[in-house]
């Protein structure tokens, strides 16, 4: 059987995202990151959508117009005493974060929001720390990436997958509103916590699969 990366039809044109739930186990992995040693995401540029970031001591705000949006970040790193919110127009609209993996694991201790649906790209591995608190509308963290226009043209297809082992780690609260999609996509994926508000969408995917 030929083995690759599935096409991910994720979010959906409906309020309802995919429903299947799929587990799977993976040995433990140890981190030894600081929940004090990063600072804020750093912005590389705006790639796709009507998009704007500002930045203050501890907090970073995106606005998004658009129903999609692109953004390169050189790393995406929240403090605990941190936090980062996505303003998008509704709870339907898409970011897509792609960040660099030349610093490494993106590590994530502090609060992270969201109205609407977010996608985080590291090909170096996400750590959502203990002090981690996402509240999302929907969110993918993975470490393999998608192309521009499959993203743009609503076809979530991740193809791209890593080359550096990277790992998606979630050892704090992840919590997505309802019909919310949590995806943890890796080689390697650790979960703790992850609370739907009403209905359970989950995808935990610790290596290649085959084309269902």
């Amino acid at each position: 059987m030929r083995r690759g990366w599935q096409h991910f039809n994720i979010f959906s044109h409906h309020a309802g995202l995919k429903n299947s739930v799929k587990y799977s186990i993976c040995f433990l992995v140890t981190f030894f990151f600081s929940a004090f040693a990063f600072a804020n995401p750093v912005l590389n540029h705006i790639v796709s959508g009507n998009v704007s970031v500002s930045q203050s001591t501890g907090s970073t705000v995106i606005n998004q117009s658009t129903q999609k949006g692109i953004i390169s970040w050189n790393s995406f790193n929240i403090n605990a005493n941190e936090k980062t919110q996505f303003i998008q127009p509704n709870s339907r609209a898409i970011t897509l974060n792609r960040i660099s993996s030349q610093q490494g694991a993106s590590q994530i201790f502090g609060s992270l929001s969201a109205n609407g649906q977010i996608i985080l790209v590291n090909g170096a591995g996400i750590y959502f720390g203990p002090t981690a608190s996402v509240n999302v509308g929907g969110i993918i963290a993975t470490t393999s990436d998608i192309s521009n226009s499959n993203f743009l043209n609503g076809k979530m297809v991740f193809d791209k997958p890593s080359t550096q082992g990277g790992s998606i780690t979630n050892a704090g609260s992840i919590i997505a509103s309802q019909h919310g999609l949590v995806a943890l996509l890796g080689s390697n994926v650790t979960n703790k916590w992850i609370r739907n508000r009403l209905n359970w969408d989950l995808l935990f995917w610790d290596r290649e699969v085959s084309s269902l």
